[in-house]
């Protein structure tokens, strides 16, 4: 994308809760898009979950359990800044991110 600001999606039909983010504990177990077998984390890594699973691993995995799908009618967008990356914020990747749903999948943005 044009910010290089990493983006998650999931389907929000999909999530039971408010979404947290916090550190693993040593031995959870996280299912990957595309993944067969579990991984199983480690102390410490940064994950992100809805009060009932995990659903990513901060940045750059996201669950099977709750990935977009051609059934999807909504979904949750979560921008992940970070501070090394000061050329574009969040807040600018977020909107150009609401842009493009409605652009080109007919979204609308709240």
């Amino acid at each position: 994308m044009q910010t290089g600001i990493a983006l998650a999606a999931f389907d929000a039909d999909k999530i039971h809760e408010k979404l947290l983010v916090r550190k693993a504990k040593a031995g959870g177990k996280f299912l990957g898009i595309g993944i067969e077998n579990p991984l199983t984390m480690n102390e410490g890594e940064i994950i992100i979950e809805d009060g009932d699973s995990l659903i990513a691993v901060y940045p750059h995995k996201d669950a099977e359990s709750s990935k977009i799908t051609l059934r999807t009618r909504r979904a949750v967008m979560l921008v992940c800044g970070v501070p090394s990356l000061e050329e574009a914020s969040p807040k600018q990747t977020a909107k150009l991110t609401g842009q493009y749903l409605t652009r080109f999948c007919g979204g609308i943005q709240s």
